[in-house]
């Protein structure tokens, strides 16, 4: 059996239009063990390739890094990055744009983010 490359959706475009934006937003929440991650995401989507559970789990991952879900531990490096970004800086709000435009691409490809502040997902809950 052969596979054959699917038809990319929203996900996989928004992720190939913003893999920049996607690259630096995660390298300055999470450093170079996220921008490593998101380099793999990218990888994943590319060509058309089709969304695996692989890839899923580390969206959900992302995201959570995005909204901040792991900054909210303090014994995590991702807490120390956060901790260094002003409220003021333009990249918060870039970042937002992202979270944004990443929940609508990701619903439509069938996968629901939750807000971790709007769940209990931040009781004990971190990457692996």
């Amino acid at each position: 059996m052969f596979d054959f490359p699917t038809t990319p959706t929203a996900l996989h475009l928004f992720v190939q239009d913003n893999s920049e934006a996607l690259q630096h937003a995660a390298f300055t929440l999470g450093g170079r063990d996220w921008l490593r991650r998101t380099r793999g995401i990218i990888d994943n989507l590319r060509l058309g390739k089709p969304l695996t559970r692989s890839t899923r789990i580390e969206i959900e991952k992302l995201y959570g890094l995005l909204t901040l879900r792991y900054a909210a531990d303090p014994d995590t490096a991702e807490c120390g990055f956060a901790a260094d970004i002003d409220p003021a800086s333009p990249v918060v709000e870039e970042i937002c744009l992202l979270v944004d435009k990443l929940e609508d691409v990701a619903k439509e490809a069938g996968l629901y983010l939750q807000d971790p502040w709007e769940t209990d997902l931040l009781e004990g809950e971190y990457i692996s």
